[in-house]
């Protein structure tokens, strides 16, 4: 799905881009520089529609279409490590958090205004790729719902006047889709799935 989306948008630099899946329950979708792309689980769990996963994707993909990464070792100047479900749980972003990714640290920054900027690429990336749109409302819309707060509200409300120029379009769930969405329900179901250290490689 992340190829394909890539695909739409970037097609000559598509097969630079990985996407890989975190072994974690916590709701996390977040990118950094060099066109990497990180989902979680519980992010996989979360999401009700294949378009709703491809909207948290494009999101991510949306961040580095727009530019939001600098250079790793430019910490003073804030490399970026932005989550698509960090504005519903901002007591957790309140401050700079520094994370390790290999050799590099990541100087977290956090912005209203560059997630709006990731949601508008989102938006174009799903019309091109034949996901419906609205869907990136859809899964916003009840994120706000479990966990309100102003600035949830605000991109909802941006969300929704910039939908007013996409057209519609049908969501169906993949066979590849409702698969995944078995597995993670199944694996999740145990306990202890996410203490071994094999089930972290």
């Amino acid at each position: 799905m992340g190829q394909h989306l890539v695909r739409n948008v970037c097609p000559e630099s598509f097969e630079n881009w990985s996407f890989v899946v975190v072994r974690d329950l916590a709701l996390q979708a977040f990118s950094v520089a060099g066109g990497v792309v990180y989902v979680s689980d519980g992010a996989l769990a979360t999401v009700e529609t294949e378009s709703e996963l491809a909207a948290v994707l494009a999101h991510e993909i949306g961040h580095m279409l727009a530019g939001h990464f600098r250079k790793a070792h430019d910490i003073s100047k804030g490399f970026h490590l932005d989550n698509f479900f960090s504005v519903f749980y901002q007591s957790a972003y309140r401050e700079k958090k520094v994370f390790q990714i290999k050799d590099s640290a990541l100087c977290q920054v956090w912005s209203p205004e560059r997630e709006w900027e990731a949601d508008k690429q989102a938006l174009h990336i799903l019309q091109r790729s034949g996901y419906d749109p609205r869907a990136l409302l859809v899964l916003v819309q009840r994120l706000a719902d479990e966990h309100p707060s102003e600035i949830a509200s605000w991109r909802i409300s941006k969300i929704k006047d910039l939908l007013t120029e996409f057209a519609s379009l049908p969501s169906h769930n993949s066979t590849d889709f409702m698969r995944l969405k078995t597995q993670i329900r199944e694996e999740g179901s145990h306990r202890n799935y996410y203490k071994k250290p094999e089930d972290l490689r």
